[in-house]
């Protein structure tokens, strides 16, 4: 049996693929996307945990001669910026391999959506442009009904360079902010997307694929706030039983989505609003959720996680491993807090957080600020900030503990910040 694999960015969540691949005796390798790793992901790429690690600098045929001399059994993407450069290479190897004739209506949120249209399913209305004269043309035209119009890069990660702008000017204006500039994933966005405002509430849903077959590993609410009338930011997810009443639906939806992109094989991170009218269509990440994962949180509550559900499909035999289109139970309800920002500044208490430590469903504390360090406003959702974790088994009691959470962090209590200016 053959006992290489590739990893293509191995970092956010997707750096958990090597030591579990480790463990089952696989030796692990990695290929860099780019000569640079943007600084969102530098933390947590663990270069050690590879037996190898090649930096792609364009030359495709030495890749394609690099990857022939592994002869891995899988390719897999770990985070955002490798996905495409892992799709392209697992439709060369013909190693879990989705339709590569849908292969730009993946790569292109545009051109998704305008296939997920094609196929019946509820979606924005919306624009891709290159230039402000035909965005200009297009809001023109726009019906007042489908104002307000949101603005993101065709190719970034998290909420990078996201505008929801309510009037021509402010559209105008983060246009002109967005196009031609670099994006986070150290992309120049030369194109850019307009899309109708979905009202709603927005949902993860989690899914693992192989051979066409597809399995729903977690869904979660995620509450979000708009910031300054331009952004929104996440302020924590809530993971939900599969029981609960969105779940069947936004999984019919995701899965029919899935099919009509020619996913086959693989993680998929989607992001859905659920409209009056249905569930609509946010996008599609052929890559783990991202962020943070606290293992032992998630194993608890779900026996697993989305990672670690996929190794299991990746080394199957065949797509028999893959029983029900929703499998997961929760033994504990969780809520991931992110630790927002209303201010810049430096923190001068925490007594907030000490609080909500003293909670009945609090779990823990990932990468909180401390005294004296300096914090900037949250301004979009980056994935690396630090979270509070809540676990208990009764949902009523998390429910009320995240509610005490969520008040404290309006009120810019849960950390008191001093801005010096």
């Amino acid at each position: 049996m053959k006992k290489n694999i590739i990893i293509v960015d191995g970092y956010s969540t997707g750096s958990l693929y090597a030591p579990k691949l480790a463990s089952k005796g696989f030796q692990v390798h990695h290929v860099q996307s780019s000569e640079i790793i943007i600084d969102i992901f530098k933390p947590s790429f663990k270069e050690y945990d590879y037996a190898s690690n090649f930096v792609f600098t364009g030359d495709i045929e030495l890749l394609h001669s690099h990857i022939n001399t592994l002869d891995p059994v899988a390719i897999i993407p770990g985070a955002e910026s490798g996905v495409d450069l892992s799709e392209d290479l697992c439709i060369a190897f013909t190693l879990f391999a989705n339709d590569a004739s849908l292969l730009d209506c993946r790569k292109s949120k545009s051109l998704m959506n305008d296939e997920l249209k094609v196929n019946g399913l509820l979606t924005a209305k919306q624009h891709c442009f290159t230039t402000i004269m035909t965005l200009d043309e297009w809001l023109k035209d726009l019906e007042e009904l489908h104002w307000p119009v949101v603005l993101k890069p065709i190719d970034s990660v998290a909420s990078d360079g996201l505008h929801i702008c309510d009037s021509y000017d402010e559209c105008i204006t983060a246009a002109y902010s967005l196009l031609d500039r670099d994006n986070l994933l150290g992309k120049k966005n030369t194109s850019i997307l307009a899309q109708s405002y979905l009202y709603g509430a927005q949902y993860i849903v989690n899914v693992v694929s192989r051979e066409g077959k597809h399995c729903i590993t977690d869904v979660w609410y995620t509450n979000r706030t708009r910031f300054e009338q331009t952004k929104q930011i996440l302020e924590d997810r809530v993971l939900l039983s599969s029981s609960n009443a969105p779940v069947d639906q936004l999984s019919q939806y995701v899965i029919e989505s899935l099919n009509s992109l020619g996913i086959h094989n693989g993680a998929s991170h989607v992001e859905i609003m659920m409209t009056p009218e249905g569930p609509a269509m946010i996008e599609v990440n052929r890559r783990p959720m991202g962020g943070v994962m606290p293992v032992e949180l998630f194993n608890t509550a779900l026996g697993s996680n989305h990672v670690y559900r996929m190794v299991d499909v990746y080394l199957a035999s065949n797509s028999e491993c893959i029983q029900s289109e929703i499998d997961y139970q929760i033994s504990e309800f969780i809520a991931i807090v992110d630790f927002t920002f209303q201010i810049g500044g430096e923190i001068q208490h925490t007594k907030g957080l000490t609080y909500a430590k003293t909670l009945p469903s609090f779990h823990s504390v990932i990468n909180a600020p401390t005294i004296g360090s300096v914090v900037s406003k949250t301004e979009d959702t980056i994935a690396g900030q630090g979270v509070l974790c809540l676990s208990h088994r009764d949902q009523a009691q998390l429910m009320i503990d995240l509610q005490v959470i969520r008040q404290l962090k309006v009120n810019g209590e849960l950390f008191g910040v001093i801005n010096h200016e």
